[in-house]
């Protein structure tokens, strides 16, 4: 069985794993603006990384989904 890739949200963010909540948002905001699919409607892996960036926010925002991210970059 091939082992599962793990995503480095910070990375996708463009972060480091002690930025703040605040920071969190901030380049999530900016990085989502420079991929939204309103810009890219053509560009397929643009919407893909989109998403991504969704779900990064959204698992390092929400601060009970943040230890299961944490120790699972920390096995990868």
């Amino acid at each position: 069985m091939p082992l599962k890739q793990t995503k480095d949200y910070y990375q996708i963010l463009k972060i480091s794993p002690q930025a703040s909540l605040a920071e969190v948002k901030k380049s999530y905001r900016q990085v989502a603006y420079q991929y939204q699919p309103d810009k890219n409607h053509d560009n397929f892996s643009a919407i893909h990384y989109f998403h991504e960036i969704q779900e990064a926010y959204e698992t390092l925002y929400h601060s009970h989904r943040l230890p299961a991210h944490d120790d699972e970059r920390g096995l990868a």
